[in-house]
């Protein structure tokens, strides 16, 4: 082998060599890129289930603030015969007659 060719050889080698390393780096920015896109992907749907869960619980809690202030009224219902004053002539407006469930 001349000179000439054991430095086109060296050369390619040289050449072969960076480029892997090159091709290596990007590979490695690519993974590294794909895992924090799949991570925030990942975060993004998780916070969206955190949201969900917290107006899920916000509506329980509204829907036992809703049941206590009904059976406050329930309860006003069953300790009374109406609403006087209904019919503007002093007569009683049963609970019954106003479709009210004692």
């Amino acid at each position: 082998m001349s000179d000439r060719d054991e430095i086109d050889a060296a050369w390619a080698d040289h050449s072969l060599r960076s480029e892997v390393l090159r091709l290596r780096e990007e590979r490695d920015k690519a993974q590294a890129n794909y895992k924090f896109m799949v991570d925030r992907a990942a975060d993004e749907k998780l916070e969206g289930y955190r949201e969900l869960a917290q107006k899920v619980a916000d509506r329980e809690a509204e829907i036992e603030r809703l049941r206590a202030e009904l059976e406050a009224y329930r309860k006003i219902a069953r300790n009374s015969n109406g609403v006087a004053g209904w019919h503007l002539n002093g007569d009683i407006a049963t609970w019954e007659e106003l479709g009210i469930e004692r």
